[in-house]
């Protein structure tokens, strides 16, 4: 069996995560052995082709990733869900609604890859091209949604599902990097559709089942007609002969790696159709004379979803309506009119929240918090630190090893949107804050990588796209938007408590291997603590308090907090057993 050049995915197998090497299935859930996975780090070690590789070359390894992220992507079940019709309905109905929302924000996320793309002209014209052509194709979606009887007005004032959000601003921090990273996590969006024959037959299958009526389909079935004529497929191509005849190890590595990670957000982005609310919310406005919530004034109402974290939900109620599916449909209806609709329920909430109510959720009265510093109810509570308490064995160690990684990629980033406010800022006395912080920030990565697993490759490590999605909306807020940035800062510096060593004993009880590796992670919270980051906050928020935060800051801070439940998301979906970490291997160049 020859096997493409690829990293390693998580396969679903009987709703089990497996590793996966392209088509190759191997284990229950353990790593496999320490040699293989030193074998498949040689495939991807591209300095082993050339440092200087022949774009010919690079189009065909870029080609084999394609064809090994496609099959992984094609296998998730939500496609069988649709194949075979059982409980497809609301599936369906936020694969239109979330699709659109991905699609209307198609200038903001692929923007960034046309202003990094000096000097390189022609990339520069190719890029811009592009966005012109895809900046208004939310339009087929749209009217797919109206033929169900949901009005424009409607569909741009429905929140997006927090996935969806992850997916638009890990774009944008793809594109941010490099004009190939921007092409070629492009290119893989338009193969999904490369293989037109068997799309269109699809689009065939939901009408031939009833599933959505031909009118429906017949709307956005035309989107892909258009990318097709317009050869949106072949734009990655044309800026990798672009650049030259060769491109850089280094270069291709990164744009390889990240094109792996926006196909595991697509992947996470195709659970939410089956877990989430959006199918639900469109369901309610299709079935009632409903429409969705103003936002309180007229230019509210041209302000993009995508941008705000307002209102600001408790971590609880957020996983709730991400994992909807886990609840009765009158739970899911109370859950979309509230969250996503911002409107009250449809149905008697006390009554469609009972058995949430039961298992621990308890409404909460006030979604707006007043101050960021309560923005981070979006962290405690979350459901990463409950499985952290409980998880034994392997599984708790993949957890801790993967909590520490990823917060070792957090911190690494911390210079580079510290950097970017000192520069924005026109306030001395924030600005001065900043530096500070950023002194003191320095280096505290290393604390948490002392006590990881021997073996951890941290030169190789893929971040997960939640943290590189996290990680980039902190580096671009401090860039365009410093106000934002500062909120975002205190309720992350707010999250430091003085009794998390409570916690950190907590999970010595169950697994000591789990606890010695997230030792580092105590280290850090004692050094924060010693150098007064709670009192920080404070003091940012006294400075802060001299400036007016008009509402798109606030919906741009929240926004961040948001992401930041994300991130810990991410960890708590992924690390569930052994496999998951042997499984972030990358390309290296």
């Amino acid at each position: 069996m020859e096997l493409r050049r690829t990293v390693p995915f998580l396969g679903n197998v009987f709703d089990r995560h497996v590793f996966r090497i392209d088509n190759l299935l191997i284990g229950q859930g353990e790593a496999p052995r320490r040699e293989i996975v030193s074998r498949i780090g040689r495939t991807l070690d591209l300095r082993l082709i050339d440092r200087d590789i022949p774009f010919e070359v690079a189009e065909e390894i870029i080609e084999e990733q394609f064809g090994a992220a496609m099959d992984y992507l094609f296998s998730h079940p939500v496609w069988e869900c649709f194949r075979s019709g059982e409980n497809a309905v609301e599936p369906l109905l936020a694969y239109l609604i979330e699709t659109r929302h991905y699609l209307e924000a198609a200038p903001a996320r692929m923007a960034p890859g046309v202003s990094c793309s000096y000097p390189d002209s022609e990339v520069t014209e190719i890029l811009a091209r592009h966005l012109l052509e895809e900046s208004d194709h939310s339009i087929y979606f749209e009217r797919a949604l109206e033929t169900l009887g949901v009005s424009a007005e409607a569909i741009r004032s429905i929140r997006p599902d927090p996935r969806t959000i992850e997916l638009i601003h890990l774009m944008r921090d793809v594109a941010t990097h490099d004009p190939l990273s921007a092409a070629v996590c492009s290119g893989l969006l338009e193969s999904t559709a490369s293989d037109r024959d068997v799309v269109l037959r699809w689009h065939e299958m939901l009408v031939a089942r009833g599933l959505l009526h031909e009118r429906t389909v017949a709307a956005f079935k035309r989107h892909v007609t258009v990318d097709h004529e317009l050869g949106h497929g072949q734009t990655w191509r044309n800026v990798l002969r672009a650049l030259g005849p060769t491109v850089h190890s280094d270069r291709l590595a990164t744009a390889l790696n990240a094109s792996t990670q926006v196909a595991e957000m697509l992947y996470r982005w195709f659970s939410a159709f089956q877990q989430g609310s959006s199918g639900m919310a469109v369901l309610l406005l299709s079935q009632q004379d409903t429409a969705a919530a103003g936002r309180g004034d007229e230019s509210a109402a041209y302000r993009d979803r995508f941008w705000s974290g307002i209102p600001v939900w408790p971590a609880s109620v957020l996983h709730a309506t991400a994992y909807a599916a886990d609840h009765s449909s009158a739970v899911r209806a109370a859950l979309s009119s509230m969250v996503l609709l911002e409107t009250p329920s449809v149905t008697p909430v006390p009554a469609a929240l009972g058995e949430l109510a039961a298992s621990g959720w308890q409404p909460d009265a006030k979604p707006v918090p007043a101050h960021a510093r309560e923005w981070v109810r979006l962290i405690d509570g979350h459901r990463l630190w409950d499985l952290m308490l409980h998880a034994k064995g392997e599984s708790a160690v993949a957890l801790s090893t993967g909590w520490i990684a990823e917060n070792i990629v957090y911190l690494r980033a911390a210079a580079r949107h510290n950097a970017n406010v000192i520069a924005s800022c026109p306030d001395r006395r924030i600005r001065n804050w900043m530096v500070h912080h950023m002194k003191e920030e320095q280096g505290h990565a290393s604390i948490l990588e002392r006590h990881l697993p021997g073996g951890t490759d941290l030169a190789a490590w893929r971040p997960l796209p939640t943290t590189r999605a996290f990680v980039g909306a902190l580096v671009d807020a401090a860039r365009v938007n410093w106000k934002a940035y500062c909120l975002a800062q205190i309720c992350l510096q707010g999250s430091l408590r003085d009794n998390s060593d409570a916690f950190y004993e907590a999970v010595s009880t169950t697994s000591a291997q789990a606890a010695q590796i997230i030792t580092g992670m105590r280290d850090h919270d004692h050094i924060d603590r010693d150098c007064g980051h709670c009192d920080d906050a404070e003091e940012l928020a006294a400075l802060l308090s001299a400036y007016p935060l008009e509402p798109m800051t606030l919906e741009h801070g929240a926004l961040i907090g948001q992401l930041a439940w994300s991130f810990l998301d991410g960890i708590a979906d992924h690390y569930v057993h052994e496999a998951s970490v042997a499984q972030r291997i990358g390309w290296v160049g």
